[in-house]
C-alpha cells in the first residue's frame, strides 16, 4: 500500500485505518508506545504516595455465631442499623453513612484490658449504653474516660463476642 494523501473525500476514519494498516505493514504495533527517555511516575494518592493499581473500599468485620440472624436483629436494635440480607448462615449490617476504613492490629485493648473483636464508633455513647443494657448485653468494662482522649465501653453481645464502643 503507498502512502495515503489527505483528500477532501477521505474521512478521519479511512486516514486513521489506512495510517494503521500502513505502520503493520511496516512491521510496527501503532497501538504501543516506546516508553523512553522520562521515567513514567504513577499518580499520587490524596495522601501524597503512588497509587499502586488498587485501593481499599472496605474492610468487613465478621462476628461468629450459631445463630446470625438473632445476632443481627440485637445490632439491628441496639445500634440502629439496617439488614439489607439474611441468608441465614450470614446476615449484612449496614448503615447510610460515609465511613472511612480503618484496620487495627494491637496485643491488647488498651489500659491492660483484653482485646476486644470490633469497635463501633457512636455519636452518643451514654444512649448507646442505655440500649445495650435493655437487650441484656453485659457491659464489662467502662463506661470511662481513657488516658489517651477517648470515651467508651466494652460490652458482651448475645453470642460472647467483646465489642468495643467509643464515642467519636
Amino acid at each position: 500500500m503507498t502512502k495515503s494523501h489527505r483528500t477532501a473525500s477521505t474521512s478521519t476514519a479511512e486516514r486513521i485505518t489506512t495510517a494503521i494498516i500502513e505502520k503493520l505493514e511496516e512491521g510496527t504495533k501503532p497501538w504501543i508506545k516506546p516508553w523512553r527517555g522520562v521515567p513514567v511516575s504513577r499518580p499520587l494518592r490524596s495522601c501524597g504516595t503512588p497509587y499502586r493499581g488498587m485501593a481499599v473500599t472496605r474492610i468487613v468485620a465478621n462476628l461468629f455465631t450459631n445463630d446470625p440472624p438473632a445476632l443481627a436483629k440485637f445490632y439491628e436494635e441496639v445500634f440502629a442499623l439496617d439488614i439489607p440480607l439474611d441468608m441465614g448462615w450470614i446476615s449484612f449490617l449496614v448503615n447510610d453513612s460515609q465511613q472511612k476504613i480503618e484496620l487495627h492490629t494491637a496485643s491488647q485493648g488498651g489500659a491492660g484490658t483484653e482485646l476486644p473483636v470490633i469497635s463501633i464508633g457512636v455519636d452518643d455513647l451514654e444512649a448507646t449504653e442505655a440500649a445495650v443494657r435493655a437487650f441484656g448485653a453485659e457491659v464489662v468494662y467502662g463506661p470511662v474516660n481513657e488516658d489517651w482522649g477517648l470515651r467508651r465501653f466494652f460490652f458482651r453481645d448475645p453470642a460472647g463476642n467483646l465489642i468495643n464502643v467509643v464515642d467519636n
